[in-house]
């Protein structure tokens, strides 16, 4: 490919390719926006793996088998990447928190299906851009109370943990996130909300906690969500509601 230097696309997903060399896009790749190298045999992300990639927006990397990623990674794509797929692809216990850190244009990130069971509470702290997380389908027990900040996440729509192992949902862990619409938490082993855990989130639509294990609603956990639509508890142990647990909540 060194005489495709006005190459946009590139797809080389669902072969054999083991490893990505340390400079293999330098000579060629610097218009290459889409690259999917998804369902390869892929094991180890190093460091320079994706230097010359100048344009590069969006990265898939599901389906591989990946034990080891580089803390400088994505440092030579941290100002251009958009899109970036992990699922089915990470089997490590904690997020990639360092090289993660560098994408600080990202807007999309996949990173579901993995063996996830950590995440510092600064984890997403560098994603000022991000719009969209799907952390469904790992081993993640809690979430962090300064995952998700206000003055930082301010694009946020979608919220995936569903289908975790997270047990309660403290205070303000979903506040003041100004354009959130979605947060789904289903199939999950929640017992409690605590007061507040949703508040003054404006432009909330839709809240999914069915599949937990609830038993009541305490006052004040929905605070403040003009335009919530629909909240789904089905498939709970609730024995206990009261009207009380919501607090100018849609209109």
């Amino acid at each position: 490919l060194s005489n495709c230097t006005e190459l946009s696309y590139l797809n080389l997903g669902y072969n054999r390719i083991p490893s990505i060399e340390t400079r293999s896009f330098e000579t060629w790749g610097r218009n290459l926006q889409t690259l999917l190298l998804r369902n390869n045999k892929i094991d180890k992300m190093n460091s320079g793996i994706f230097s010359g990639l100048d344009s590069i927006k969006e990265i898939s990397l599901s389906f591989n088998d990946i034990h080891f990623v580089h803390p400088l990674v994505f440092q030579n794509i941290s100002k251009t990447l958009k899109i970036l797929e992990l699922s089915f692809a990470i089997y490590s216990e904690d997020y990639p928190h360092e090289a993660i850190s560098y994408l600080t244009e990202l807007m999309w990130l996949g990173l579901d299906n993995n063996n996830l069971k950590l995440m510092p509470d600064n984890s997403l702290s560098s994603l000022y851009e991000l719009t969209y997380i799907n952390l469904s389908f790992n081993r993640l027990t809690l979430i962090p109370l300064r995952l998700f900040m206000a003055d930082i996440h301010r694009n946020l729509l979608e919220i995936d943990f569903s289908y975790n192992a997270i047990e309660k949902i403290s205070s303000q862990t979903f506040s003041n996130l100004e354009s959130l619409q979605l947060i789904n938490l289903s199939s999950n082993k929640i017992k409690f909300l605590e007061r507040s855990s949703f508040n003054n989130l404006p432009y909330l639509i839709n809240i999914d906690l069915t599949y937990n294990q609830l038993r009541n609603l305490t006052e004040n956990i929905f605070e403040f969500l003009p335009n919530l639509l629909s909240i789904d508890l089905m498939f709970n142990n609730i024995a206990m509601f009261s009207l009380k647990s919501f607090k100018h909540v849609s209109n």
